[in-house]
């Protein structure tokens, strides 16, 4: 399996977040762009279900870009560190 280079950007609301990410998508080879703002759950779930619903999306996306592309850039601002780990744990692979 080809190794998989993740860039996760964080930052306030209104910061330039997405539009930076847009630009690197832009100019790094064969990447793909995630917004974490456009995570799917439901407004009126819990914040938990919220998370576990916005997780999924994004493991999704990354497992299914790692298909096409070895870099991917991801804007959400759910701590880099349980992705590494959600990732790890569905590839069974330890976690970095």
């Amino acid at each position: 399996m080809a190794s998989l280079l993740v860039i996760h950007v964080n930052g306030p609301i209104n910061s330039g977040k997405t539009t930076i990410d847009r630009a690197l998508a832009r100019v790094l080879p064969d990447a793909r762009f995630i917004d974490g703002d456009d995570h799917d759950a439901p407004d009126d779930a819990p914040l938990h279900e919220q998370w576990a619903i916005a997780l999924e999306r994004i493991v999704s996306r990354i497992a299914h870009a790692c298909a096409f592309s070895d870099c991917f850039v991801d804007t959400s601002s759910a701590s880099a560190d349980a992705y590494v780990e959600e990732i790890a744990r569905r590839a069974a692979l330890p976690a970095a």
